[in-house]
């Protein structure tokens, strides 16, 4: 929906899935005691991935949406974290809630969380920093490009241009299933596949395309479109980066604040706005006149972000919401009173 479609995204990302890729490790908790059995991606495979990938080099990006926990932590992921060191152009994924090991390469990662609120805990909107600590794509973004979104107070800007550090994506309405209708595979199991069958064509799959390894089948959030998984979640916001759709549209500013001001002069005014115009004035039909009652402020924003969210724009109405809810309650007030 207003984005690019399913094939041209193809065209730009390799997804490698690590879903079946699996194997037992040790659960310890907080102070180290051993609790218990887990299972993890398989250090062994992902290291054969990623050797893989650093010896092709003929990838674009590497995005790393694997959970490294300090409670199973192995002897075995130092060598692996030696191996995303020794890498350029990848980035790991973390979380906010999670301790990951001493020698991981925090250097190398940034954070996966997505935005919530109490009310909304599914997926909104993608923040890009996170009490100044930069995500996943904006990781990459920096290192690809060399920009960088930078806050200071409540502005947000990049390259010297002002821009949103939070957006709300876009997604195809297609369901996230690893074979599309045309018979496209949208995703790849790494050890099935990847390191198997298709280990000699990888350097040609990944040649100038973001490669996002993670779990692409149980890994899901709850969009506005149905479920869609985390690391193509990351893809996508990298995806919105590179495309520019952070930076503030002067156009649509404009076209906002021509509509409000309009708005705003209908609440101020006893009579709308519409009424004055000549035909509508004149005009002694009921039904005009009828039809003219739900154009209010609310159903005009509605209307409005209808026609730009097919056009690929979208745009938040909770504070102007609030604004002409506001302003409607305190004009009704004051007329009341005299």
């Amino acid at each position: 929906i207003g984005g690019r479609t399913v094939d041209e995204e193809l065209d730009s990302a390799l997804f490698i899935n690590v879903s079946y890729d699996k194997q037992l490790a040790e659960h310890r908790d907080s102070i180290g005691e051993p609790i218990g059995i887990t299972d993890v991606t398989g250090r062994s495979k992902l290291l054969e991935l990623l050797k893989l990938a650093k010896e092709t080099n003929t990838y674009k990006y590497l995005i790393l949406d694997v959970r490294f926990e300090d409670g199973n932590y192995q002897d075995s992921d130092d060598t692996l974290f030696q191996q995303i060191m020794n890498m350029d152009r990848i980035v790991v994924a973390t979380h906010k809630d999670i301790k990951t090991p001493t020698n991981f390469p925090k250097e190398k990662s940034a954070l996966a969380d997505y935005y919530s609120t109490i009310t909304a805990t599914n997926f909104e909107r993608y923040e890009y920093i996170h009490s100044g600590i930069p995500s996943v794509p904006l990781y990459a973004y920096k290192e690809l490009t060399g920009n960088n979104i930078k806050q200071k107070a409540y502005i947000s800007t990049c390259d010297g241009r002002l821009c949103q550090k939070s957006i709300f994506l876009k997604f195809p309405s297609a369901h996230f299933d690893k074979v599309m209708a045309n018979g496209d595979q949208r995703y790849y199991e790494m050890g099935h596949e990847i390191l198997t069958d298709l280990r000699e064509d990888f350097a040609d799959m990944a040649e100038d395309k973001v490669v996002v390894i993670g779990n692409f089948v149980e890994d899901l959030h709850d969009t506005y479109i149905g479920m869609k998984p985390g690391p193509y979640i990351l893809y996508k916001a990298l995806r919105t980066l590179e495309k520019g759709e952070h930076y503030v549209n002067w156009w649509y500013q404009f076209l906002f604040a021509c509509v409000y001001f309009f708005m705003s002069c209908t609440l101020l005014m006893r009579h709308s706005l519409l009424k004055r115009i000549p035909f509508i004035k004149k005009s002694k039909s009921r039904f005009l006149h009828f039809c003219l009652t739900f154009l209010g402020c609310g159903m005009l924003i509605t209307i409005l972000d209808i026609l730009l969210f097919f056009n690929g724009h979208i745009h938040s109405i909770l504070f102007p919401s609030i604004y002409f809810g506001l302003l409607k309650y305190i004009l009704t007030y004051r007329r009341l009173k005299i």
